[in-house]
């Protein structure tokens, strides 16, 4: 939505889909894990309680920082 300009901030997707900012923030960082991350949550090898929200925030601060390929572990 931000990208296509549909919606000009974040909190305007709040407004518009009934969320808190703060969870529409949390949505979108999980949209920065690594691609090879996201296969194994949607395909159930890892389940996000498993990893942990501590360790997925610190896996989108690297793959931020260009380090991506942070192992599960």
């Amino acid at each position: 939505m931000l990208d296509s300009s549909e919606a000009t901030s974040r909190a305007e997707i709040a407004r518009r889909e009934g969320l808190t900012r703060a969870r529409v923030t949390q949505i979108m960082n999980l949209l920065r894990l690594p691609p090879e991350v996201l296969a194994k949550l949607e395909g159930g090898e890892v389940s996000a309680q498993a990893m942990g929200e501590r360790k997925a925030r610190e896996m989108v601060r690297r793959r931020a920082q260009g380090l991506a390929g942070a192992d599960l572990g």
